[in-house]
């Protein structure tokens, strides 16, 4: 599941249409002609991925273009080595450098470092925005801004799709879906993460597409209706999450699903005030009626610009 590793395989297509050719024991890529366009000098490579692809050189990695240029440098111009090196997907790719020993981090489509002082044990590769992790001899899973959509915390974790993840938890495989609660099979002192009241001001989103818990849609269709009936009374609703930009964005996006959902319904903007990055429990949004002249901005910017951590799954 973690393997970093360097084998190539003929034949396998990539993306833009090259494909790998092995001539001598050393590695290259020839076009949909067959002519070979990048010299077979490597000793072991990937398929091209997002326009890139890492080669492995005396030992060294880096990453070259479509045309054979290494891409990351230094202010040299000699390319940017690593000691691992995966393909990117979804704009990352997992590396080591020579002073991380066998840790392993991330860079982004630039070649910076992708989160800052982010390392860890291992890392699959990145599918559908997600990542399996490895810290501390503990698994859980990151999405594509570095928040966690399940904590590293268990023994094992075999996989995660659409936000349902199979772990090994107490000496027993369990499933979990995307609130993070057992489903099966679950044992009575495993505990759910929420326990949602019908009367609280507390709503769930999912750690995959934040997608509302129907008891959520409830309170937020009865309180539609509160704001239909006071056109004039603002509403404060507020995002939990504000120990890492990755949480602040978690946050922001939890908000805006909020109000979407309630603007979905006919209330208008302006009876909303946006708070994000407040103390709670993290992919929960509170709502409170606003205090007499308390005053915010109806939306805000999210902190990480156009990037979206789980909003357009």
């Amino acid at each position: 599941m973690f393997t970093q590793g360097v084998n190539a395989q003929d034949k396998h297509p990539s993306s833009n249409k090259l494909f790998m050719v092995k001539q001598q024991g050393k590695y290259g890529f020839k076009n949909e002609s067959g002519k070979v366009v990048i010299p077979a000098n490597y000793d072991a490579t990937f398929p091209f991925s997002e326009g890139v692809t890492p080669v492995k050189k005396n030992g060294k990695w880096y990453y070259i273009d479509t045309l054979g240029k290494a891409i990351f440098t230094n202010e040299n111009g000699k390319p940017t080595y690593y000691t691992k090196a995966r393909p990117f997907h979804n704009q990352l790719a997992v590396v080591s450098y020579q002073w991380m020993g066998n840790k392993v981090s991330l860079i982004d489509i630039n070649g910076g470092a992708a989160f800052v002082d982010f390392q860890a044990d291992a890392l699959t590769d990145f599918h559908d925005r997600h990542a399996i992790i490895k810290q501390n001899n503990k698994y859980g899973v990151i999405n594509a801004c570095g928040d966690y959509a399940v904590p590293a915390k268990y023994q094992k974790i075999d996989s995660f799709s659409k936000g349902y993840a199979k772990v090994f938890d107490q000496g027993r495989w369990l499933i979990l879906n995307p609130f993070g609660e057992c489903v099966e099979p679950c044992k009575s002192n495993h505990p759910n993460n929420h326990s949602e009241d019908i009367n609280s001001h507390i709503v769930y989103l999912s750690n995959y597409g934040l997608q509302l818990s129907e008891m959520s849609k409830l309170k937020l269709d009865k309180l539609a209706k509160n704001m239909q009936a006071s056109p004039s009374q603002k509403w404060v609703i507020e995002g939990h999450g504000r120990n890492s930009y990755a949480e602040q964005q978690n946050s922001w996006e939890c908000t805006n699903k909020v109000i979407n959902y309630l603007s979905n319904q006919g209330i208008n903007r302006e009876q909303f005030i946006f708070n994000y990055g407040m103390d709670g429990a993290y992919r929960t949004v509170h709502f409170r009626m606003a205090e007499p002249n308390e005053e915010g901005p109806s939306n805000t910017p999210p902190p990480l610009g156009n990037l979206r951590c789980n909003e357009d799954l």
